[in-house]
């Protein structure tokens, strides 16, 4: 029986102790430099098809080892994300006091300190891909899964700590305003027959401490705390904890909850983002608001000449500004309104106020006249302008003393206007010919009493 045993096992042993063998000097000689140089090169062919015209981002990457039995290891992984070109259309709305026209924009660059993928093996057998990963970068962490290919599963994102003035992309989006925050949140998405555009989920973020402003070297060498719209130093903007809830149903992804209200500043926001396959490309349509409380605005000199002093009647700096959208974007309860629209990549911001819709005609529509009753309609009604196509009656004549006819003129055709050569001899009987003699007046007076008889 022990014979028989050894048999098998020396069967079974050595074809799983080369197997075994195999995977091991695969995994410990696996080529992860030419990994590095594989994917860095895919990366740029699938920008490049997708640039449209502007330059494509770019990917670079210190380190790559091996993970595990199924995953990778990067260290220092950056993704450096290029200005867009300048177009002519003038933007709609600024912040900060942007960049000058001689100074280049810089590019944006995303920098991952460390960052961990590995593949689950338990979703391989019913061939589903699903990659597990963790992060640090930004000063927090990340971690989380995501499919891969069109029949995988949920997206399960969490993120704790993340420092927003890290976040490149954010600071050049508001054009050179520092924005401080701590932001802690997790997002949910379970697509339908593999697609994120049907897909179902919630998000829900938390954002503490968040301040507009830094910490600068004024002219004397001490450290202030300002930060810089349009032009103007000011005091920096303490906006407090900024709530963010949204659920998404059959790929429409709803605001439910959007706000903050700090001792300087308080925002409001409500709208609706329409999911894509690819996130970048997703359709926003969000309504964002906000104010500088009362407080702030008379913090200082600069704050209270830019922002307007409270109750005052003149419009503030920010809004007389020439170009300025404030003015437009100005709403009946002191907020300023603004509609962010299009893709996710591309926004466009403009303003919404109560103002911004006055005094604009409907394009493509006729605007049709409607009826007056006042004092100046009824002066015209009143004396009419003299219309020399109708007929006058005739002066009677001087030799019979009986009016002539008038003829009465058709009802389907205006009378014809008379030629002016004719108007004289109707309204100047003096210029007449004589008439002849006429019969003496008993004879006059015999015929008018007959004609009274009844």
């Amino acid at each position: 029986m022990k014979k028989k045993l050894l048999r098998v096992a020396k069967w079974v042993a050595y074809p799983l102790f080369y197997l075994l063998c195999l995977a091991l000097f695969g995994y410990l000689s696996f080529p992860y430099e030419q990994l590095k140089t594989r994917i860095i090169a895919e990366f740029d062919r699938t920008q490049r098809r997708s640039s449209r015209g502007q330059e494509p981002m770019r990917l670079e990457i210190d380190d790559l080892d091996s993970y595990w039995f199924s995953g990778v290891e990067v260290t220092g992984a950056r993704l450096i994300i290029p200005p867009k070109k300048r177009s002519s259309k003038k933007r709609t709305m600024s912040f900060g006091g942007g960049t000058k026209k001689d100074e280049p924009k810089k590019a944006s660059v995303l920098t991952i300190d460390r960052v961990t993928a590995r593949v689950q093996m338990l979703p391989l057998l019913i061939g589903d891909v699903q990659i597990n990963f963790d992060a640090e970068a930004f000063g927090g962490e990340i971690s989380g899964s995501l499919p891969v290919g069109a029949d995988g599963g949920d997206v399960e994102i969490e993120f704790v700590g993340l420092q927003l003035l890290d976040v490149a992309p954010l600071q050049t989006t508001l054009e050179g305003i520092p924005l401080q925050g701590v932001a802690s949140g997790a997002v949910s998405l379970m697509p339908r027959n593999g697609k994120f555009s049907k897909a179902d989920g919630r998000l829900a973020v938390v954002v503490d401490t968040v301040k507009l402003g830094n910490k600068q070297k004024g002219d004397d060498g001490k450290l202030k705390d300002v930060v810089e719209m349009q032009g103007v130093e000011l005091p920096s903007v303490l906006v407090g904890t900024i709530n963010i809830e949204a659920t998404a149903k059959d790929g429409l992804l709803t605001i439910e909850d959007f706000g903050a209200k700090g001792r300087d500043f308080e925002l409001l926001g409500d709208g609706k983002v329409k999911l894509h396959e690819s996130w970048d490309r997703s359709q926003a349509d969000v309504y964002l608001k906000f104010r500088f409380s009362d407080s702030y605005r008379t913090k200082s000199d600069a704050a209270t000449s830019l922002l307007g002093e409270p109750g005052a009647k003149y419009p503030p700096v920010i809004e007389a500004a020439p170009g300025s959208p404030f003015k437009r974007a100005k709403t009946e309860d002191e907020f300023y309104r603004f509609h962010i629209n299009g893709a996710l990549n591309k926004l466009d911001f403009k303003p919404a106020g109560n103002k911004s819709a006055r005094g604009k005609k409907p394009r493509g529509k006729s605007r049709k006249a409607t009826p007056s009753f006042g004092k100046k309609t009824f002066g015209k009604l009143r004396t009419p302008k003299l219309n020399r196509s109708r007929p006058q009656p005739p002066p009677k004549d001087e030799d019979d003393g009986e009016a002539r006819p008038t003829p009465e003129p058709a009802a389907a055709e205006p009378a014809p206007r008379e030629p002016a050569a004719r108007e004289p001899a109707a309204r100047e009987p003096a210029a007449r010919e004589p008439a002849e003699p006429t019969e003496s007046p008993a004879t006059d007076k015999g015929d008018e009493a007959e004609g009274d008889e009844p």
